[in-house]
């Protein structure tokens, strides 16, 4: 119980950033349907067309504490959970919360290019999709917890690698069903990745 404390004290950010969801979800349950597109779109879904005509850049944030229906935010918290503990223990307060926004705006943005183009990089269609979700962001802290386990491994790091690109292809292709913005988990994961390899020096680096 004590290590399971101490470890929480470490990782306050991840369980903060859970209880937000968790919390806006509630909340929004209450007032509305989160499975209803217009009712996420009116809460601040990530929408490409408001973002680059209507400058409301706000939602490039904001849909990452938005989730539609029980079973999408149930996922995302336990998946989190099980990441963010983690990478924030070994890594620190500010650099988790620095991989995990700027993972999320990373998602965002790949999959933003990814719905542009397939309109024709025609902004004025309407058949953009509303997204949300912390999956894209929940995939950058993996990303980058995977580099921190090749830093931090005594045995042969180019092993260590290719089983991380082959779990990060796992986690990535595999979540590409019906509504699920598999680009966002790409870019989320890429940037993890890349973050990871700038902000983790390893634990025998550090001493």
């Amino acid at each position: 119980m004590n290590q399971f404390m101490k470890k929480n004290n470490k990782a306050f950010c991840t369980i903060v950033i859970i209880a937000i969801n968790v919390i806006v979800f509630a909340l929004m349950s209450i007032v509305g349907s989160t499975q209803n597109t217009n009712f996420l779109y009116e809460c601040g879904g990530m929408y490409v067309p408001a973002v680059l005509k209507d400058g409301e850049f706000y939602r490039v944030i904001t849909h990452m504490f938005l989730h539609s229906g029980y079973q999408h935010i149930f996922y995302n918290m336990i998946m989190l959970g099980a990441v963010g503990l983690t990478l924030e223990e070994k890594i620190g307060h500010i650099k988790f919360l620095i991989i995990y926004f700027i993972g999320g705006i990373g998602a965002t943005a790949m999959s933003g290019w990814y719905d542009i183009a397939r309109n024709s990089y025609d902004i004025a269609r309407n058949s953009y999709p509303v997204g949300v979700g912390a999956s894209g962001a929940i995939m950058a802290v993996f990303g980058a917890l995977m580099i921190t386990t090749v830093k931090d491994s005594r045995r042969n790091k180019s092993v260590e690698l290719r089983r991380t690109l082959i779990v990060l292809a796992i986690m990535v292709l595999g979540n590409t069903g019906p509504g699920v913005d598999w680009m966002a988990h790409l870019g989320g994961a890429v940037t993890g990745v890349i973050l990871g390899l700038l902000l983790y020096r390893g634990r025998e680096a550090r001493g």
